[in-house]
């Protein structure tokens, strides 16, 4: 669409220390092939160089031109080096990157938008000096749209007592009212918690319940 056919989503809402944090706690959605995302996000690369640094650009949307001039005159650090090197090999020839506004310090989100393999940096430059704004705002709304969205980042999903178990503790429930609600004993309660706890990568229950309910999993609606 638009003339971008290929597009790489990250978001967070884990991040520490103006880093991107675990992995494991990263949505990626994308339409790459999948040994290209396990080369850019499984190994890290996306940590230490991307088309445009989010620390570098305030929220908004960013032709790819800086990096593909900066390369061709040597000026790109190793790590971009090795970016420059998959973007070759990948014919990511052209494109925008899209940082988007954020409202806590702990979110982090960036789609990245490859053109067509066809399509020079100028002829996108072109483009989105037409029809950028309608772009952004596609974006934008897209992106606003899957921070609603219950998901896992790259985890497990919770088994139906586990989300239960949280959902009792998040309404302020001991073990042992759980236990009697439930018709457990509070052996089992502490065992789906614990399990709870393994599958967020979480220290404590509470904790656990904080990623549980950022992420949309706590109280879901029942479809139809």
């Amino acid at each position: 669409m638009y003339g971008f056919d290929r597009l790489l989503y990250l978001t967070t809402s884990f991040r520490a220390h103006g880093r991107w944090g675990d992995n494991a706690d990263i949505l990626v959605l994308s339409n790459y092939n999948k040994d290209i995302i396990d080369h850019y996000v499984g190994k890290g690369l996306h940590k230490r160089a991307n088309m445009v640094p989010r620390k570098k650009s305030k929220p908004g949307a960013y032709s790819w031109r800086e990096f593909l001039e900066r390369q061709e005159n040597g000026e790109i650090t190793e790590a971009e080096k090795k970016l420059g090197e998959l973007r070759t090999k990948w014919e990511m020839n052209a494109g925008y990157t899209i940082w988007f506004d954020e409202i806590s310090e702990r979110n982090k989100s960036v789609i990245g938008l490859g053109a067509n393999r066809k399509l020079s940096q100028d002829n996108v430059d072109s483009l989105w000096a037409k029809k950028g704004n309608e772009i952004l705002l596609l974006n934008n709304i897209a992106h606003l749209k899957i921070s609603q969205l219950p998901h896992t980042g790259g985890r497990d999903p919770l088994t139906k007592r586990q989300r239960e178990v949280l959902q009792w503790v998040a309404d302020g429930k001991t073990v042992n009212d759980i236990a009697q609600i439930m018709l457990l004993s509070p052996v089992t309660v502490e065992k789906h918690l614990r399990l709870a706890r393994e599958a967020f990568g979480a220290a404590t229950t509470g904790q656990a319940v904080r990623k549980a309910s950022i992420l949309n999993q706590l109280f879901l609606i029942k479809a139809v």
